[in-house]
């Protein structure tokens, strides 16, 4: 279908103004004939009348005192392209290569993906511009050169100067695209020389045909007339841009071996690009993939064509010659000829073209309209037949109101009884808890006396239970003292008994060195023994007189713990003597003297039988008993007096006699 634009005949000149492209920015509509001037570049003074442009070339103009233009000369390279001809990969590929772009990029959407490279306020400017002389993006007529000379023009340049430097800033090399530039080159010509920068002129070609297809699947136009616009994009493009470097470059060329394309620009334009390194060369060649392309023909679909101009063909094999060649300066008058002839068709066919495209569009509106209709019917009865249901559904809603509009008012007439009744109630209770209220004042007071009553009587039982608990402790504290007065003289005479038994062992054993010393080291763990149980009762002190809160249970613990201490420390004692008892020499002194004069090893032998025969020691049974000693190499006796006792190891009791 094709696209709508502003119905009605169009002059042959001056054809109406159409929106704008449908891959751009939705919000862009056709501007009015005349563009506002904005606030920087209004002046009430006349502007001074200029002398005509030139439509042969690059217009060579003098350009006006800009105080804001830069002092060092920069470069642009403008990217004159018609419309679907890949413009926006060879802008994309020269900013890989060093070459900065606008700061307000136009976003990309499903009709150019990959970015369209360009500025949206360049675009929006350049829109605006093409209405205020009655042009369009879509227009194929002539750009009228009197619009040069006219006041619109000096203010699009102030706002076009301004635009330029608030895009690209203090950048000395960018690329400017956009399809508009074809046709209103000598305007952006004489804004850069204002702006000190030079240009250079790189123009993609592409089949027309390829162009026409992709024209027809985004906005719906006849092939021919895409075509049309083709051609008068290429021929303004290379008529106004002669005189200037420029380069004429296939989009098939750029797909296929960009690197070459590269280097006939670097030859063409002077210059080399400051981005060509590697990561330059891996982003171009990772963008320029064949989703780019969605249109191919061949060279024979051109003259195969019905309905196309005949200048179309002709336009593209000169410029296509000049992609593949070089330019021909003797093809100029040719080019010439051919945009002279465009342009007398539309002096001829620009009305028929334009009053065929108004019946397309109005025919497309009248089926537009016709599928609204039937819509709009489809709906009615829709909503008839929801208006017949909504009825029914309405009386039924109706009924079951006054159904429960008459159960609501039972159900007041109920409540507003249980209200009162609630209100009667109420008050009853309120009467009752007035009772209830003095009442407990009553019983609180009497409470309140009692309880002060016990709380004094309390004090004082407590006054004489700490009294009693310190009398308590006063005695308790005399009675451990006592205590441990009697347990220091009983480990006093202990000591002294052990002194004893040491001494005896030491004459016993005084004729072998070895037996002495162990009997010395016995002695020694005795004393230790007996040393650390004296600090565990002087502990056991301490900690009794650190806890006297507890006073009952622990004296009972204290006491139990020195009893049983005292009793196994007694049992030790007696142990001791017992065995002296029996080894050292008793009777007259003949018998001591006769025993001391035998072996020292005779004596302990005798020592040992004695002992195991009266029951205090048996060797054996000890070693039995303490499974943990080695069973060779150790004295069961030796161990026991210097290492059992202080263990709290068992001594040995004999077995009983077999009789």
């Amino acid at each position: 279908m094709p696209r709508k634009t502003a119905s009605g005949p169009a002059a042959a000149k001056k054809p109406a103004a159409r929106p704008a492209r449908a891959d751009k920015p939705a919000a862009v509509k056709s501007a009015p004939q005349t563009a506002t001037p904005k606030k920087t570049a209004a002046k009430k003074a006349a502007p001074k009348k200029s002398a005509p442009a030139k439509t042969g070339a690059a217009s060579k103009t003098a350009p006006q005192t800009n105080p804001g233009a830069p002092k060092t000369p920069r470069t642009c390279v403008l990217v004159l392209g018609m419309h679907r001809s890949g413009t926006s990969a060879f802008t994309r590929v020269l900013n890989l290569l060093g070459c900065a772009v606008p700061r307000s990029l136009m976003a990309a959407n499903a009709n150019n993906p990959t970015g369209f490279w360009e500025s949206v306020k360049v675009f929006h400017l350049n829109t605006r511009l093409l209405a205020s002389a009655g042009s369009a993006w879509d227009d194929w007529l002539a750009f009228p050169d009197a619009w040069y000379r006219s006041p619109p023009a000096q203010t699009f340049e102030a706002e076009a100067r301004e635009l330029l430097a608030e895009e690209f800033g203090d950048a000395p090399f960018f690329a400017l695209k956009d399809p508009r530039l074809c046709r209103i080159l000598p305007f952006w010509m004489k804004v850069l020389e204002a702006h000190n920068t030079r240009a250079a002129a790189l123009i993609p070609l592409r089949h027309p045909l390829e162009v026409a297809g992709s024209m027809q699947s985004r906005d719906g136009f006849d092939p021919a007339y895409g075509a049309l616009l083709w051609l008068r994009h290429v021929l303004d493009a290379e008529h106004l841009s002669r005189g200037m470097t420029r380069l004429f470059v296939h989009y098939d060329d750029l797909l296929a071996d960009w690197q070459s394309v590269i280097a006939r620009t670097e030859t063409a334009f002077g210059f080399a690009w400051p981005g060509h390194g590697d990561a330059a060369r891996g982003a171009i060649a990772s963008y320029l993939t064949p989703s780019l392309r969605h249109h191919a023909l061949g060279e024979d679909a051109i003259a195969s064509h019905p309905t196309l101009p005949v200048q179309v063909g002709q336009a593209y094999a000169i410029l296509k010659s000049w992609a593949q060649n070089g330019e021909k300066p003797a093809d100029h008058a040719r080019l010439d000829t051919l945009r002279a002839e465009l342009d007398a068709m539309g002096t001829v066919f620009g009305n028929i073209i334009a009053a065929g495209r108004a019946a397309q569009e109005r025919e497309a509106d009248l089926i537009e309209e016709r599928d609204t209709l039937s819509q709009s019917v489809e709906a009615l009865k829709i909503k008839s037949e929801t208006a017949a249901q909504d009825a029914d559904d309405l009386r039924h809603a109706r009924n079951a109101m006054a159904e429960a509009l008459s159960h609501e008012r039972e159900t007041c007439r109920v409540l507003t009884q249980s209200v009162e009744d609630m209100r009667h109630a109420r008050n009853l209770m309120a009467e009752a808890l007035e009772r209830e209220r003095k009442t407990a004042a009553d019983v609180l007071e009497t409470t309140r006396g009692r309880l002060e009553h016990e709380r004094n009587l309390l004090a004082e039982a407590l006054e004489n239970e700490r009294k009693t608990a310190a009398d308590l402790l006063e005695t308790t504290r005399g009675t451990l003292e006592h205590e441990r007065n009697l347990l220091a003289e009983a480990l006093e005479n202990e000591r002294e008994a052990r002194a004893a038994g040491a001494a005896a062992l030491q004459s016993l054993t005084g004729e072998s060195e070895r037996e002495r010393k162990a009997a010395a080291e016995a002695l020694e763990a005795l004393r230790n023994t007996l040393v650390h149980e004296r600090n565990l009762l002087a502990e056991a002190l301490e900690a009794e007189r650190q806890q006297r809160t507890e006073l009952e249970a622990s004296t009972t613990r204290e006491r139990e713990a020195l009893r049983r201490a005292l009793e196994e420390s007694r049992a030790k004692t007696l142990w001791m003597r017992q065995a002296l008892g029996l080894i050292l020499p008793s009777g007259d002194g003949t018998r001591r003297l006769a025993l001391s004069m035998l072996p020292a090893a005779w004596n302990l032998r005798k020592a040992r039988a004695r002992l195991k025969r009266e029951g205090v020691f048996d060797g054996a049974a000890y070693l039995e008993a303490n499974p943990d000693l080695p069973g060779h190499g150790v004295d069961p006796l030796t161990h026991y007096v210097r290492h059992g006792i202080a263990e709290g190891r068992p001594a040995g009791q004999p077995r009983p006699r077999l009789r």
